[in-house]
């Protein structure tokens, strides 16, 4: 799962990466990568998203 840092969804960065940290920890397998972006990470950080999801593929057993 990619985070952003909360802008643009009306909580704080803080509230806003508790939600994700809390629905992630009951996903099997699951990980949690903190952006430093605002809410719409597929449009800034496209790059980064795309290199942690080979690497995670390629870890999956």
């Amino acid at each position: 799962m990619f985070s952003s840092n909360g802008e643009g969804t009306g909580w704080n960065k803080n509230e806003w990466r508790t939600f994700q940290k809390n629905y992630i920890e009951n996903i099997k397998d699951g990980e949690i990568v903190n952006l430093d972006c605002s809410h719409y990470v597929h449009d800034i950080e496209y790059k980064k998203i795309a290199d942690e999801t080979q690497r995670f593929i390629e870890n999956l057993n």
